[in-house]
């Protein structure tokens, strides 16, 4: 059973009751025109949640096409007119995000300041504090105190929630709650919630727009329920400050007598990550995953990973795919490590898309554990992931033209690969083109070149290249012997 609301016509209607109600039937059968229409009347009447709702609409972009202007206009409307929090909250966050409204944290912090009772408008006053500029001075100590607030008050109150759009409305009720609480599923992967509205419309130019349209109207029925409490928000922002202020400490010499305030920092920020992630913040999860991965804790970290891809985090789907593919934590398992990494072409950021055809070239090179090995299909996704601008994988191409699995060998192929990694500065690359100057592998034999890549790949952390540097040494001394004695024996 889907969401839906519940209206109950009061036994007095006032003038737009009765088509916030009719509004709320089509907008329960997904008929968002119509229940625009509605509840643009019920706004002409002055109707406090007709407005509201119509403001979500072209929040959200239910409608037809998201327009941040009307929204911003309506939002504004009901937090002067009738002192709606949620519109209070809305119209402080347009404001921060300069979203349908020009940007300006000093009319923002006021408008958040009104909603505050509602736990994440505190959070925003922290992060407009902690960034500064559009008309705030910057104070990082201000933005501690807003997180702080938040911290303390929500864990003195574990059991309350956000506050929903209609607390103060019993009339409208949210129907099917507990039989839907799964409803976020079709969100997990893009994580929209209505904070991040205006941060996700950039999706539709890259994503199916029906598939799109899902999203915004979950992320809708999000805001009308809003069940999570937020304490995570500000948690996670709290000790990304902590974190700041332990390396200013830091880059500032001040071991001797600051040492001992920033491991304290230090320590604090990590347990207030922690905190974070135990409350649901998707990047604390991960990073807490990452703490994990660090001291040896595999299993750990797989359940951080995991917590951290069901909330959203699409970062953690790479970190699950890494444990897949190297056994760790888990079972290896090629095939579920390409599911994940598949979701990221799909729903991530293009950054880190030449990272994640580069581990898929690798398992289809391998081979095993749940895939057929496909050398072709290997260098298809190394090429890709070249065009991604990782040099290490047209290294891993060179690799594969040596060693003749799967491939014929081919040394010009190699040697051209080879330069291309090394041109983009892969240290893999440039260990490789090396010893193919070494060798005289397809190019004329040059000992001073391949002495200079491999210097080159040994500075830039290859620590192989290091033998490699010391044989030619050794060959060079042993030209210098033979050459003296030779000389010697002329004589």
């Amino acid at each position: 059973m889907s969401l839906s609301l519940s209206y109950t016509l009061p036994d007095y209607p006032k003038p737009g009751d009765e088509d916030l109600l009719k509004g709320v039937q089509e907008l329960n059968c997904g008929n968002y025109l119509k229940a625009l229409q509605y509840f643009e009347t019920a706004s002409l009447y002055e109707h406090e949640y007709g407005t509201v709702i119509l403001a979500c609409i072209y929040y959200m972009g239910l409608s037809d096409k998201r327009d941040p202007v009307k929204a911003f206009q309506l939002f504004e409307k009901a937090a002067k007119r009738w002192h709606n929090c949620t519109a209070q909250f809305f119209t402080g966050l347009m404001l921060y995000k300069g979203d349908g409204v020009e940007k300006s944290f000093k009319h923002a912090i006021k408008w958040l300041i009104y909603a505050s009772k509602r736990y994440e408008a505190r959070s925003f006053v922290g992060a407009i504090f902690e960034e500064g500029g559009f008309g705030v001075t910057q104070n990082v100590g201000k933005a501690i105190l807003w997180y702080e607030k938040v911290i303390v008050e929500m864990e003195q109150k574990p059991g309350e929630t956000v506050l929903n759009l209609f607390k103060d409305n019993n009339a409208i009720t949210i129907t099917n709650w507990e039989q839907a609480a799964d409803f976020t599923s079709k969100t997990r992967y893009l994580n929209i919630q209505p904070f991040s509205v205006a941060d996700i419309a950039r999706y539709y130019n890259n994503y199916d727009k029906r598939f799109i349209r899902e999203m915004l109207r979950d992320s809708f029925w999000y805001l009308m329920a809003s069940p999570e409490k937020n304490v995570s928000f500000s948690q996670f922002n709290f000790a990304m400050l902590l974190q700041s202020r332990t390396y200013d400490l830091l880059c500032k010499n001040a071991y001797d007598n600051g040492g001992m305030e920033a491991k304290a920092l230090f320590c604090k920020a990590n347990d207030v990550i922690f905190d974070a992630a135990n409350n649901g913040h998707m990047i604390a999860q991960c990073i807490a995953g990452k703490h994990a991965v660090i001291h040896n804790k595999y299993e750990e970290a797989f359940d951080w990973y995991t917590k951290s891809k069901e909330k959203g985090f699409i970062e953690a789907h790479y970190e699950l795919a890494l444990l897949y593919y190297r056994g760790l934590g888990t079972r290896k398992d090629y095939k579920k490590s390409l599911k994940n990494l598949s979701l990221i072409l799909k729903y991530g950021s293009l950054y880190r898309h030449g990272t994640v055809y580069l581990l898929m070239g690798k398992i289809y090179q391998a081979g095993g554990f749940g895939i057929k090995q496909d050398i072709g299909n290997a260098v298809n996704y190394y090429k890709k992931s070249v065009e991604s601008g990782q040099g290490v994988s047209a290294a891993a191409i060179g690799d594969i033209y040596v060693q003749n699995i799967g491939i014929d060998q081919d040394l010009k192929k190699a040697f051209e690969w080879y330069s291309i990694a090394a041109s983009m500065n892969s240290n893999a690359g440039k260990n490789s083109l090396g010893r193919m100057y070494l060798h005289g592998h397809h190019v004329d034999q040059d000992l001073n070149q391949a002495l200079t890549l491999f210097n080159e790949a040994y500075e830039g952390g290859y620590q192989d290249a290091k033998k490699m540097i010391d044989f030619i040494e050794l060959v060079k001394i042993t030209e210098i012997a033979q050459s003296t004695f030779n000389r010697r024996c002329s004589f």
